[in-house]
């Protein structure tokens, strides 16, 4: 099992199922983000979000872009706000049928519509080459996964030594998650927003709401850390193939440009 975040009662369920001399092997401290990621906060008022997220997708360079959501509702929202744009969009969430989810993710994977819009269900298990872009329309809540679930989304974003890019929409409803997403910034050398530098930590000390080190070392398994490097994604090949625009409508057949070159791989290192 390989997990950006491996909480107290995981560990425990794994202890009393495995063998006495199983391995956990940590890299780093658990939860926390891959520096390959640039990590940017933007403040935003809420009646502001549907235009600053069509202005920020059409100030970048196109590629890959996973966009999540709080909702269910504000999903379809923005997937009908971006379409009738003309953006190359689509979207999933637990209210679709099987064969709705399966097509937006094929869709998505071969760059037919290399936008997607997503609740945090995406955040986990979502395997897709090179996504270049994941956006935070919503900052997820303390109460719905807080910080660990926005390292899940993130960690969708600069796989197996690529460079990825996070941007998340902050504003005031978003305050109980300030203090944690600072300690993550600081933690990965990226620069604090004005509007949260309050925040950071004067003397440069970090505390963590984290129980990774709570077992005493060799109770139960050995452990070992800082062997392996933490970015895990085995997949490569989706390349921008025209130049500096998104594209017609969405419903034009691949219209911005977006070719996926298949899927590649990494060599596991001699000994494991």
């Amino acid at each position: 099992m390989f997990s950006a975040t491996f909480p107290k009662r995981a560990r425990d369920l794994a202890r009393n199922y495995m063998a006495v001399d199983h391995y956990r092997i940590r890299v780093g401290r658990a939860g926390s983000a891959h520096k390959n990621i640039k990590q940017i906060v933007v403040y935003t008022d809420q009646n502001m979000k549907k235009q600053a997220v069509y202005d920020l997708l059409y100030a970048m360079e196109p590629g890959r872009t996973l966009i999540f959501c709080n909702s269910k509702p504000t999903v379809d929202i923005i997937d009908d706000f971006l379409f009738n744009r003309g953006l190359p969009v689509t979207s999933i969430h637990g209210d679709r049928h099987q064969k709705e989810r399966e097509d937006a993710i094929r869709a998505f994977r071969t760059g037919l519509c290399p936008i997607m819009i997503a609740t945090g269900v995406s955040s986990r298990g979502l395997d897709i080459a090179n996504i270049k872009h994941v956006i935070n329309y919503d900052l997820p809540s303390a109460q719905y996964g807080g910080i660990q679930e926005y390292i899940h989304r993130i960690g969708r974003t600069g796989r197996i030594g690529h460079q990825g890019l996070a941007t998340s929409f902050y504003n005031d409803r978003n305050e109980e998650l300030g203090q944690d997403l600072v300690n993550v910034l600081v933690e990965c050398e990226q620069e604090v927003p004005e509007f949260l530098s309050h925040l950071a930590p004067e003397d440069g000390v970090l505390n963590f709401d984290d129980d990774s080190g709570d077992e005493a070392e060799g109770e139960g398994a050995g452990e070992t850390g800082d062997a392996i490097n933490e970015s895990g994604d085995g997949e490569e090949g989706f390349a921008v193939t025209a130049g500096g625009a998104w594209g017609a409508a969405a419903g034009e057949n691949n219209a911005g440009g977006f070719t996926a070159d298949g899927d590649g791989g990494v060599e596991a290192p001699a000994g494991w």
